[in-house]
């Protein structure tokens, strides 16, 4: 008989760690004529690293991910001088933890308490920077996965046990 177990809580957990993904800054191309096809998306020019600036406006509207004035755009009939994954973006660290007991009411009969917790620590989760050469290049202002909780109660019935 092993209500010893049943009586105990259990816990688990789930760690993730993703590292940072690469990806290219790239200008929007222009607009195509009718009955062309786009066949890449022309790259930007890398002309430096200079220092970020920091916004004066008062209001978060995001992180700065790579400083925007280190690109330009392509000189026209050229492909860029950005390399493919120069820049890497925001990487991902999320921890979730489940606690659950179990709760005998009678040989056939069971009732489950569970608890769980998905992204325990509520770090940010952010999305890609803005990749395209506008006003928002190299920008971060959307993030995912805040912490959420979730409770459940079941119960359970073994048929089997109860046509003897």
């Amino acid at each position: 008989m092993r209500l010893l177990e049943t009586d105990k809580w259990a816990v688990s957990s789930n760690s993730m760690v993703g590292f940072h993904s690469p990806f290219l800054p790239m200008m929007l191309p222009a607009p195509i004529p009718a009955g062309r096809a786009l066949t890449a998306w022309p790259r930007l020019t890398y002309l430096g690293a200079s220092p970020l600036s920091i916004l004066q406006n008062g209001q978060f509207i995001g992180f700065q991910w790579f400083d925007p004035g280190s690109y330009g755009p392509a000189v026209p009939g050229t492909f860029g001088t950005c390399g493919v994954g120069t820049v890497r973006g925001p990487g991902l660290r999320t921890w979730d933890l489940s606690v659950q007991k179990g709760f005998p009411l009678s040989e056939s009969k069971r009732l489950e308490f569970r608890a769980e917790f998905f992204n325990v620590t509520n770090t940010p989760i952010l999305n890609s920077p803005y990749t395209s050469l506008n006003f928002n290049l190299g920008l971060v202002n959307t993030s995912q996965g805040e912490r959420n909780i979730q409770f459940a109660l079941s119960s359970t019935i073994d048929r089997w046990l109860t046509r003897r």
